[in-house]
């Protein structure tokens, strides 16, 4: 049964979530500004998805593949957003103040 349901609901998952990133506030914020979280949530809405059509030890082996083949591009978001808010408060505190540190 290839198109069951469970396509069905990964089909409407991905329109939601296509529709919270279009048209929030917030969705265009992570979708230009924090893209490494919106992918998050779509991995996590698709594993959410599998949880209810698969069995529990599939389940687990596929979450802990995406989970550990994540750690790597996190934590580069995470290292590239530190240190892009560190130039923006220097760039802020040399206008206000004339001088950076």
């Amino acid at each position: 049964m290839i198109f069951g349901w469970h396509v069905v609901l990964a089909f409407f998952w991905g329109i939601f979530l296509a529709l919270f990133l279009q048209f929030s506030e917030l969705g265009q914020f992570l979708a230009t500004k924090q893209t490494w979280i919106s992918v998050l949530i779509g991995v996590a809405g698709n594993l959410g998805v599998a949880y209810f059509f698969i069995p529990w030890e599939a389940w687990i082996v596929v979450t802990a593949v995406f989970s550990a083949s994540a750690v790597g591009v996190v934590s580069r978001s995470l290292i590239n957003q530190h240190k892009n808010e560190k130039e923006i408060g220097d760039k802020l505190w040399e206008g206000i103040y004339g001088e950076s540190d």
